[in-house]
């Protein structure tokens, strides 16, 4: 699934901002993942939040006697790390491929242009996070 595709089947009340779209397209790079590997660990500083565009992750909180809990299975399209990146706060839990995935990257720079510059956004983005909460 390209980025736009992605982000309209996650955000489904937008228009695609044209007038963005290579700015966009340039800020989004996405991150391939082999099956088992680790896309972020817990407790480790966050830099973005993220997009599944293809594939699946699984999101697991361990425990300190070293059990693990899987809080949830992430299947594109599904955007997830917000609450940290945006309290800038280490991650709560662990994302780990379950297959070779896709993800796309929202650091900084594409969050602010977005945020800012998408009309619609900001409420749609709070929209969906609030449905996973």
């Amino acid at each position: 699934m390209d980025l736009r595709e992605a982000l309209l089947r996650c955000l489904p009340e937008l228009a695609w901002p044209e007038a963005l779209d290579a700015r966009l397209r340039a800020l989004l790079p996405t991150r391939p993942l082999a099956a088992g590997q680790t896309l972020f660990a817990q407790g480790q500083p966050t830099q973005a939040f993220y997009l599944v565009g293809e594939g699946e992750l699984e999101a697991r909180l361990g425990a300190a006697d070293g059990t693990l809990s899987t809080l949830g299975h992430l299947r594109a399209p599904t955007l997830f790390g917000l609450a940290a990146f945006v309290a800038r706060r280490p991650s709560s839990y662990e994302a780990l491929a379950m297959r070779a995935s896709r993800v796309f990257v929202i650091a900084e720079p594409a969050y602010v242009l977005m945020m800012d510059q998408w009309p619609g956004f900001a409420r749609a983005l709070m929209r969906e996070f609030a449905r996973h909460f």
